[in-house]
């Protein structure tokens, strides 16, 4: 089976947006209290908000940016 080069930009879409979303994710974690981290644990579209107030604006950046990256990729998985 050979795979066309619009599935292989869908499946870097895909891999590359949720490994740099987790990444961004954990990177912020490490950054903010216990108690803030507890609560990104649960909530996690609340992540980007409390690394802006933390001071950790590229990461925030980054989240954001990876999550539409992310986005972009599902929606393209889904056309035929």
């Amino acid at each position: 089976m050979v795979i066309g080069a619009m599935d292989f930009v869908r499946l870097l879409l895909l891999s590359g947006g949720f490994g740099l979303l987790v990444c961004a994710h954990v990177a912020l974690l490490f950054g903010l209290t216990l108690k803030r981290a507890l609560i990104v644990l649960l909530l996690p579209p609340l992540a980007p908000y409390f690394g802006l107030i933390s001071g950790r604006r590229a990461w925030s950046i980054t989240w954001i940016a990876a999550l539409v990256v992310y986005g972009v990729g599902v929606i393209a998985s889904r056309q035929t």
